[in-house]
């Protein structure tokens, strides 16, 4: 109770600072945009008047120049120069209204028609004491201009002999033009006065902002300190209850790991469990079926053997989907040859839909290469998943169809079939572990709904994506692509490895096995195979197939000792093969770690048996005993 109080305490304490800090950060943006919106309107305003200084600077050169050619004017006598010199008055006089007008009620102001770069003025009143004066000054300075146009239309149209009555008119001008340049230069004396006035304003402001600011800051400083003052007290006050979490929560992690290892120990040693009976039953189911001649005797044989295939791939599944949610699958690499793999798994399901009724159409594209580098074993675990399912699915007569193919790197594969289909609104949960699309479907179908969801994760694992289309009542498609490299083909030169092994007659063989039933059996398939072997319930001796979990001394032990004597002896190497149930990811690694020369799991699968006494007890070897 203390500790959750302590805890809201500095919960709350936190809230504090985190509602301090934000208002600080809020009243410095506020006096931030505050004196920010006031400067740009200073920096406006400045801006307005130097565009008006430009303007005035602008007409009193223009007065100037008017001045100056009209006197030149006057000492001209050629018609094409005086011509000239009547255009350019004539439009620096209209320029000179034009500026007058703009700086009266404000407009867009060009210096030079022959440049494009042009400024805006916008008239504003900025001192009382000003603003009538400068009204007054432009209206006068308006009629001036007005008066100008007219003295100056008079002067050009006094014939040239006139020169002594048009240098009357040329004084009353220039008269004129005096008395202009004299406002304009009050006028910009005056704008002059202005710009410096807000000048000096953007700086008194500026000077009032940093006060502002650095009063503000300071407050915030101290306000943050006083309020973490408050925090870290309180955090000291909590750091042991907070160290004694820790530890809690490092006990927590331990059990949690010691969980998961007791977790994994369980799946090994239910695994090895399982299958060991197993082994023995599927054994002698199959030397039973060699035997058996009564039609009826035989159905319940199969019976069995399919019951105890259900049970192995149950067992397999949630094994399987064991070791994916915890991370403990991986996906091989191997280089296998297409035909020989999808042509042995096609075979089998040819046989499994011809019980139903269904037939089966394999399509394999031109395309696909004689070898491919992947993961053959879980590649069939995933089409045997979905060929399974379309059998156990689609009724009597109906059709399944097996399509593979490979493409830019990738192998596609479908299986469709005119089954039952699939709801629209349970696909989606159609891959999710358990997951059947109907309650119903379990009771009337059978199967763990593991399979599809393995299959997701398997094929995710090699880098594609298990996808799904189906109408109910129509059937299905489940299809997948992922990105296989071309193998290096290898041809198997021994087609069924049961029937070539005459050449190894007379072998000898020491059976490591402890399970009296698998002794049995091993028995008489070493027998089938016309071996000569020894059975020994614990292991020391010299060429073995190996069970692991043994009294006395199991599996790896004995596979030291035997590398052992034949290091100390100099003995020549005898291959050592595990034959066990223990099935999970890493064992393989663990036995072939310990000396081990090969791996094979229980049940027996009597052609990879075969197979491996092949490999190491070729004609090549001489008779000896296999460990």
């Amino acid at each position: 109770m203390t500790k959750s109080l302590h805890h809201n305490k500095t919960y709350k304490d936190l809230q504090s600072l985190f509602r301090l800090f934000i208002g600080s950060l809020f009243i410095i943006g506020g006096l931030n945009y505050l004196f920010s919106n006031m400067i740009d309107d200073l920096g406006y305003e400045t801006q307005n008047l130097k565009n008006k200084k430009q303007i005035e600077e602008h007409l009193e050169r223009t007065v100037s120049s008017i001045r100056d050619d009209i006197s030149q004017m006057l000492l001209t006598e050629a018609k094409q120069s005086r011509d000239s010199l009547k255009q350019r008055i004539e439009e620096k006089v209209s320029k000179l209204g034009e500026d007058i007008r703009i700086l009266k009620f404000g407009g867009t102001f060009q210096p030079n028609k022959n440049i494009l770069q042009s400024i805006t003025y916008k008239p504003k009143l900025y001192d009382n004491r000003y603003d009538q004066f400068s009204l007054l000054s432009l209206q006068k300075m308006e009629e001036i201009a007005n008066n100008l146009k007219e003295r100056y239309q008079q002067f050009l149209a006094l014939p040239v002999k006139a020169r002594s009555k048009g240098e009357k008119i040329v004084s009353d001008i220039n008269t004129d033009l005096q008395e202009l340049g004299r406002l304009n230069r009050n006028l910009l004396n005056q704008t002059l006065y202005q710009i410096k006035k807000i000048e000096d304003e953007i700086a008194i402001q500026k000077e009032k902002y940093l006060g502002y600011e650095l009063l503000a800051i300071i407050f915030i400083i101290a306000s943050l300190l006083y309020v973490s003052n408050l925090i870290s007290n309180q955090i000291l006050k909590t750091s042991k209850e907070l160290e004694a979490s820790s530890e809690e929560a490092k006990q927590l992690a331990e059990n949690a790991k010691l969980a998961s290892k007791t977790k994994s120990e369980f799946l090994a040693n239910m695994s090895h469990e399982i299958r060991t009976p197993l082994n023995a039953i599927l054994g002698f189911i199959d030397l039973l079926k060699e035997k058996e001649t009564d039609r009826e005797k035989l159905q319940y044989i199969k019976t069995i053997q399919s019951s105890s295939n259900t049970l192995l791939g149950i067992i397999n599944d949630i094994l399987d989907f064991s070791k994916i949610e915890s991370g403990n699958l991986s996906i091989e690499t191997i280089d296998f040859n297409t035909e020989d793999e999808f042509n042995s798994l096609a075979d089998l399901f040819r046989a499994k839909a011809s019980e139903k009724s269904v037939s089966l159409t394999i399509k394999m594209d031109k395309s696909m290469p004689k070898a491919l580098k992947s993961d053959p074993l879980r590649l069939k675990q995933v089409i045997a998943n979905l060929l399974s399912n379309a059998i156990k699915f689609t009724p009597r007569n109906g059709r399944i169809e097996l399509a593979m193919g490979y493409s830019d790197g990738h192998l596609n594969v479908s299986v469709k079939d005119n089954g039952i289909g699939i709801p629209e609104d349970k696909q989606k949960d159609i891959f999710k572990a358990f997951s059947q699309a109907e309650a119903g479907t379990t009771r009337k179908y059978g199967g763990t709904g593991l399979g599809l969801a393995i299959s997701s994760r398997l094929i995710q694992m090699m880098g594609g994506e298990l996808k799904l289309e189906s109408r109910e009542g129509h059937g299905s498609r489940f299809f997948f692509s992922i990105p296989v490299e071309e193998g290096v083909y290898k041809k198997d030169e021994i087609k069924n490895p049961a029937e070539t092994l005459d050449h190894l007659k007379g072998k000898k063989i020491l059976l490591v096995e402890d399970n009296k039933a698998n002794q049995m059996y091993m028995s008489l398939i070493l027998k089938k195979f016309k071996l000569i072997f020894e059975i020994a319930n614990d292991g020391l001796d010299d060429l073995i197939l190996m069970d692991e979990n043994m009294p006395n001394l199991n599996g790896i032990e004995a596979t030291k000792r035997i590398l052992s004597i034949e290091k100390e002896e100099g003995l020549a190497h005898t291959p050592i093969v595990a034959l066990t149930a223990n099935a999970l990811k890493g064992d393989r690694e663990r036995f072939l770690a310990a000396g081990m020369d090969e791996y094979l799991t229980k049940p027996i699968n009597k052609e990879k048996l075969a197979k491996t006494f092949n490999q190491f007890m070729g004609a090549s070897t001489t008779n000896k005993e296999v460990v």
